[in-house]
Order: C-alpha cells, then sequence, then structure tokens
C-alpha cells in the first residue's frame, strides 16, 4: 500500500487508516485502495467509527 492512504471495504463502503484493526480485515476480494479523504468520500465511501474517530 505504498502510494494509498486507506483501505475501503467494497462491500461495507467504510474506509479506514492502514494499521485499524478493522482493515486488516477486509478480504482480498472486497479491498480496494484510496489515496486520499476526499477520494474515498467522492467514491462513496464513509470513514471507519473506530480508526477515525
Amino acid at each position: 500500500m505504498s502510494t494509498a492512504s486507506y483501505a475501503g471495504n467494497k462491500s461495507s463502503k467504510k474506509f479506514h487508516l492502514p494499521d485499524c484493526q478493522w482493515a486488516e480485515k477486509i478480504s482480498r476480494k472486497n479491498r480496494v485502495y484510496l489515496k486520499s479523504r476526499t477520494e474515498a468520500v467522492k467514491a462513496g465511501y464513509e470513514p471507519c467509527k473506530v480508526c477515525m474517530l
């Protein structure tokens, strides 16, 4: 994840910081990498309530 700042879950439409416990549980088929918070929000993802308090 060298250029990505966030990990997104296609299924739940949530995005996480790379070291979030929930980011580590995203399956490969549902994992997407996002470069910025703006990119994630524009793509319809919501921030994780655990790592983005």
